[in-house]
Formats: C-alpha cells, structure tokens, sequence
C-alpha cells in the first residue's frame, strides 16, 4: 500500500478474503481491498465492495480495525465530495464530517478528528472545524498505527 501498488495490494487481499472463513482476518482483508480500490480513486466500486464486504462485519472486531472500516466509509464520502458539483459540495462534506466525526467519537484517533475538522471546515462550520482540531492535538500523542 504504501508504495502506491494499490491494484496489487487489492488482488493480493481479494485473493485472502476468498480463502479465508474466520474474523476479524476476514474483515480486514476486505477492509484492505476496499481501502485500495478507494486509494486508487476507483470511489463507485469502493463504496460497492465495502457495502458487499463490510456491512456483515462482526460487532466484536477488534477497536482499530473497527474505527479503520468507520473512516473508510467517511472517507468515500470525503471522495465524493471532492469530485462534487459545487452547489452539492457543502452538503456531501458535511455528511462525510459526520462520518468522520461518528467514527471520532466512538474509537478515537487522531485521523477522524483531522478529517472531521477538514471535512466541517469544507462544509462551512468553522466553529465545529475548530472543536475537532484541537481534540486532534489532544488525541495525535495518543494514538497507535493510523491507516485509512
């Protein structure tokens, strides 16, 4: 993922989501795939795989890899919004904001609350934006791996 391999790591993980039956490896190989089609600016069939793949993800998955699969979905949002037609771009950054900011309130983490200040300043709440900056500062010494 990290050199930009995005359609190599999505047939790499599709490939482990086939031969794999037990969570949460299950939903982070799909979590990986979606995650890669989204990087690669393939939004549509992102949002599909995740809605195929991530929507029966179990409710007992471990807390980062939940939150991580929360942010994607905000984060396809945040995509959407940015190829948006500008009288619709406000209000698709405000729902990708509440996604971010959802997935800030209920796991932490320094990446929702930065997106969510992003994504609230986008959408016109500079008040909301400035909330979640600094519970950004507050939450970037304490967080672990961020990858979304």
């Amino acid at each position: 993922m990290r050199t930009g391999e995005y359609l190599q790591v999505y047939d790499s993980a599709r490939t482990l989501l086939e031969r794999l039956d037990t969570e949460p490896t299950r939903t982070e190989a799909a979590y990986l795939a979606a995650l890669a089609l989204a990087r690669s600016g393939a939004t549509d069939v992102a949002e599909a795989f995740a809605d195929a793949f991530l929507d029966e993800a179990g409710a007992d998955l471990p807390a980062v890899l939940a939150r991580d699969v929360s942010a994607l979905r905000a984060r396809i949002a945040k995509d959407r919004a940015l190829a948006a037609p500008d009288t619709q771009a406000r209000a698709q950054f405000a729902e990708a904001a509440r996604r971010y900011e959802a997935t800030f309130d209920r796991y932490g983490g320094s990446y929702p609350a930065v997106n969510a200040a992003t994504t609230w300043l986008l959408a016109g709440d500079i008040a909301r934006s400035r909330r979640l900056a600094a519970a950004a500062r507050e939450a970037l010494g304490s967080d672990a791996d961020e990858s979304t």
